[in-house]
């Protein structure tokens, strides 16, 4: 049954009899028949294809060539037909990957093992897919990518023997291995010192340029060791020149600095003065009317305390009135006329 479902699974390019024979393929979606369903005419459909033969009144009609078969049935007619099932399984095929180089045959039944396991050309995920390696290869060619061109296997290092991916190689040669060889960049004539060496070697190296000890004071130049001597020689007035500068400079910011506290200082000296004079001042204010140093605490506890004494007043007021007081007023008899009166 597998091997049957496999064939329905691949285009009808892909199944090739050795001997081909018509009544081995659907006449409706003209694949492989699967489970295939004999109608009373004789002729065989998948059993997925058998409601597109009926019409709205349920009447059966065979797809074949109405010339060559016009018989109509109804569902209850329709069977397996076990025997046709079993030839197609038994019916030698090539194997799917002929186009691709492939020359197995066998029967339809046994493909699928072939296809799974032993088919050279087969399409096979890369060992390291979950590296990250998306690429689809020939199981024939499936060890070469991974000795050559797949960019997540491992590959050793051939300088510190460390194990990196094909992929970071390059990045570990260039700025990570420290066994490498390197030359240095500053052309001392070193052609061969390893990286964990090198670092320390640039710090020490004749030929780096360093930049003249007068930098600080605005001096540009940069040269190697055996030059800073003769500049040093050759330009100390310069430097001395570009020394008083600065000192004037530090002196004149120093001056302004000290201006600018002292200003901050007299500013702030009165604003103590002002603070004092306001804090007696509300001292003496409190005296006067006497309030206690605690005031704002306790207005604070009276203000919250209001809303209930106020509630609990109404209540009283509301109880001690009498109830008749509630008593709706009726109104007053109309008056008599003088008619009336004087009538009785």
């Amino acid at each position: 049954m597998a091997s049957l479902d496999l064939a329905l699974t691949l285009p009808k390019q892909k199944i090739e009899f050795v001997l081909k024979e018509d009544r081995f393929f659907c006449p409706v979606c003209e694949c492989v028949l699967r489970r295939p369903m004999q109608l009373p005419c004789g002729h065989c459909v998948c059993d997925g294809c058998i409601n597109t033969l009926f019409d709205s009144d349920g009447h059966g009609y065979c797809p074949m060539n109405p010339d060559s078969c016009n018989e109509t049935f109804a569902e209850s007619e329709i069977h397996q037909d076990y025997g046709l099932r079993r030839d197609i399984l038994s019916a030698t095929v090539y194997c799917p990957e002929m186009e691709n180089g492939c020359a197995y045959t066998s029967k339809l039944k046994q493909i699928e093992r072939h296809l799974l396991s032993d088919c050279e050309w087969r399409l096979v995920n890369c060992t390291f897919k979950d590296k990250g390696c998306d690429g689809s290869i020939r199981y024939k060619d499936l060890q070469d990518h991974i000795s050559t061109s797949c960019v997540q296997a491992p590959v050793v290092c051939a300088f510190c023997k460390l194990s990196v991916s094909r992929g970071q190689i390059k990045e570990h040669h260039g700025n990570i291995c420290t066994e490498i060889s390197l030359s240095c960049p500053y052309g001392c004539g070193i052609q061969s010192l390893k990286r964990s060496k090198m670092t320390q070697h640039m710090k020490e190296c004749c030929n780096r340029l360093l930049p003249c000890q007068y930098q600080i004071f605005g001096c540009a130049f940069k040269g190697k060791t055996a030059e800073h001597k003769d500049h040093e020689e050759i330009f100390p007035h310069k430097h001395l020149e570009m020394s008083v500068i600065v000192v004037k400079n530090l002196l004149q910011e120093k001056e302004k600095t000290r201006i600018e506290m002292k200003g901050i200082a007299k500013e702030n000296q009165c604003l103590r003065h002002t603070v004092n004079i306001l804090t007696e001042e509300v001292k003496q204010v409190k005296t006067f009317l006497g309030i206690p140093k605690n005031f704002a605490d306790i207005a604070l506890r009276q203000s919250r305390s209001l809303p209930t004494a106020l509630s609990t007043l109404v209540e009283k007021q509301q109880s001690s009135i009498p109830t008749c007081m509630f008593v709706p007023r009726t109104k007053p008899p109309k008056p008599r006329s003088r008619h009336n009166s004087s009538s009785s």
